[in-house]
């Protein structure tokens, strides 16, 4: 899905690109091991942590295709209810 994503915003040449991907915690594990990979080039070790309604941001900058984790499980819109 990764891969689609990148190559679609490619294809278009959009520099300037906002993708929003509204998941279940399966699909985020595997999200989060392709991006450590591209950043550490390891191996996908990632354990699924991720919590309910939890916001995961990644910026992934074309054309360099640098990648930076903003933040990651991040739960506190929630905290209070």
């Amino acid at each position: 899905m990764l891969q689609l994503i990148i190559q679609r915003c490619s294809d278009l040449k959009l520099n300037n690109i906002t993708v929003l991907l509204v998941t279940h915690g399966g699909f985020i594990m595997e999200f989060m091991n392709q991006i450590n990979y591209m950043i550490n080039k390891k191996q996908p070790v990632y354990n699924n942590n991720a919590l309910n309604c939890s916001i995961t941001i990644v910026k992934y900058t074309l054309p360099k295709g640098e990648v930076k984790i903003v933040t990651q499980n991040d739960a506190t819109h929630i905290q209070k209810l």
